[in-house]
């Protein structure tokens, strides 16, 4: 938003609709498969690029949306001036890629517009991953811990919340919840954490997004500007690879995690 050059601009203006439309995606998608049964492969073919996401969206909203309760905000995506701005905002970047000259997209302006679907999305919602968590004394399926919500210019994230359930989730897992309708949805495998655990200098889990399926790898983006990180069937990750790579296939159901009670817990 601050940039003054026009190159400079549209590099960043870029890189925060793509950001921004990762997310309202994949949010989007992973309610999509809990309404489809596997009976689509919409995920087929994509990366983390405005064209193929924008794709995504409009293929899952085409085909669920109007069943979407924890994503239907996003359906202001789908509706009147503004699916026609970002359409074409999507078509221009599209053509800037490969070469080919396009108009000067208003970047301040599509940022505002999206983002506030974006924020109408996340209201009420939280973002983060859970830690410490422990196995409840003299019981045998019952765990307690924190969730970290996301919120803030970097990690690690103050906005703390005590959780207490049946479930030990892995600290990799990122997870959306709607805290009033105590209702949740996994990001994983598409946006995760700890991909640079053996990264020198490793301090915190970054935050990972899927990139993109190549012949042997896939590719993963991380938040913050660094190298790309590729997994492949072998090694540390395999599991991850095999989950990306399934949904090349079929569009794998997803489960709710439902009667999910996060408590706000003062940071002392």
């Amino acid at each position: 938003m601050s940039a003054t050059g026009r190159e400079e601009g549209d590099r960043w203006g870029r890189e925060a609709f793509e950001a921004m439309m990762t997310l309202i995606t994949y949010i989007c998608y992973q309610e999509h498969c809990t309404l489809n049964d596997g009976k689509t492969s919409h995920f087929k073919g994509l990366k983390r690029s405005a064209g193929p996401l924008w794709d995504l969206f409009k293929k899952c909203a085409d085909g669920t949306g109007r069943r979407w309760a924890f994503a239907r905000e996003a359906l202001r995506l789908r509706e009147g001036n503004l699916f026609i701005e970002v359409n074409d905002a999507v078509s221009q970047i599209a053509m800037a890629k490969h070469g080919k000259l396009s108009g000067a997209l208003d970047y301040p302006r599509l940022l505002e517009q999206v983002g506030n679907v974006l924020n109408k999305l996340m209201a009420g919602k939280l973002l983060g991953y859970f830690e410490d968590i422990r196995r409840v004394p003299f019981s045998m399926n019952r765990y307690a811990g924190i969730f970290r919500n996301a919120r803030g210019p970097s990690s690690p994230f103050i906005d703390l919340y005590c959780y207490e359930g049946a479930e030990n989730y892995p600290p990799e897992y990122v997870f959306v919840f709607d805290i009033n309708a105590q209702l949740g949805l996994t990001l994983y495998p598409l946006i995760l954490r700890g991909l640079d655990a053996n990264r020198p200098g490793y301090l915190d889990p970054d935050f990972f997004a899927f990139d993109i399926a190549r012949e042997r790898d896939v590719g993963y983006k991380a938040v913050q500007e660094r190298q790309e990180v590729t997994i492949s069937s072998e090694g540390d990750y395999a599991v991850v690879y095999n989950e990306i790579m399934g949904r090349f296939g079929t569009d794998r159901p997803q489960t709710w995690v439902q009667g999910m009670q996060l408590k706000p817990r003062d940071v002392e």
